[in-house]
């Protein structure tokens, strides 16, 4: 009985915790060798490895018409706060990459919510143009009308509302190509 109510139960999951530890999982690491001097007055000190922990993400948005004002807002105050810890690489698309207006979002930056095109929906775009560059992640912010992409070669996770989430498993049967799928 206590498993029965216990499976019962819907666990709620907070998304910006889901976010966030999406962008945590992210991280990469350069790693340099070091060879020094051996310090005589810290004799424990020994030589290793430096670490750069960075997460190089890429953040694609869907700037169809179809895409909500409301999805864009919410995603984007989520961002700036996210922007505290990580730098972003923000990548406008509709059909094609608007590369004129890909822009790297600084750590600690703030920035206004823009929609710089009206066009129609096509996946490929973002995910050929994270896959030609060396990305950690990719997140894609969409109301999911499109058919499904090509292969990523970064761990990918997609943002929608609940009216994307539902176009999703109309098209798809579930989430997209089994991916991590965050719904506001």
């Amino acid at each position: 009985e206590k498993i029965k109510k216990f499976a019962a139960q819907k666990t709620k999951l907070d998304p910006k915790k889901v976010l966030a530890s999406f962008i945590k999982a992210s991280v990469a690491a350069n790693k340099k060798t070091s060879v020094t001097k051996r310090n005589r007055r810290l004799p424990g000190k020994k030589f290793g490895r430096r670490t750069e922990h960075r997460a190089n993400i890429a953040i694609s948005i869907d700037q169809s018409g179809s895409v909500s004002d409301e999805l864009l807002s919410n995603v984007f105050d989520w961002l700036g706060e996210l922007a505290k810890f990580s730098s972003f690489t923000v990548v406008p698309f509709d059909h094609d990459v608007f590369e004129e207006k890909v822009y790297v979002w600084k750590k600690g930056e703030k920035r206004a919510r823009e929609r710089v095109l009206h066009g129609g929906t096509c996946f490929d775009a973002p995910t050929k143009y994270v896959n030609q560059r060396k990305f950690d992640g990719h997140i894609i912010i969409t109301d999911m009308l499109a058919p499904a992409p090509v292969r990523s070669n970064c761990q990918r996770m997609w943002i929608t509302d609940r009216y994307g989430a539902s176009n999703a498993k109309h098209n798809y049967g579930h989430s997209p190509i089994g991916e991590r799928m965050l719904v506001l």
